[in-house]
């Protein structure tokens, strides 16, 4: 299966308060999708500094945290590998 790289589709919105969220493009459905408001440091953390997402951004779920490292929403998610037993 081949995916667009989802460092052209998503963008970093910041927010008040050291939050901050990421808007993008699912590389599979191609809709629109956004995570949850998450803590910039933590964002920056994971992405500069390679440290694992969930320690870093253990506010974001499963689904929100898939998108930041692959560019999948859950619905997209769920067209390549079906529902969750």
């Amino acid at each position: 299966m081949e995916f667009k790289s989802n460092t052209t589709t998503h963008k970093l919105i910041n927010l008040d308060d050291g939050k901050a969220m990421i808007m993008g493009v699912c590389c599979k459905t191609g809709e629109k999708y956004s995570t949850a408001a998450f803590d910039i440091l933590g964002y920056m953390s994971w992405y500069l500094d390679k440290n694992p997402i969930q320690e870093c951004l253990s506010e974001l779920n499963d689904e929100d945290r898939e998108f930041l490292i692959s560019g999948l929403s859950p619905e997209g998610w769920h067209e390549i590998f079906g529902e969750a037993e």
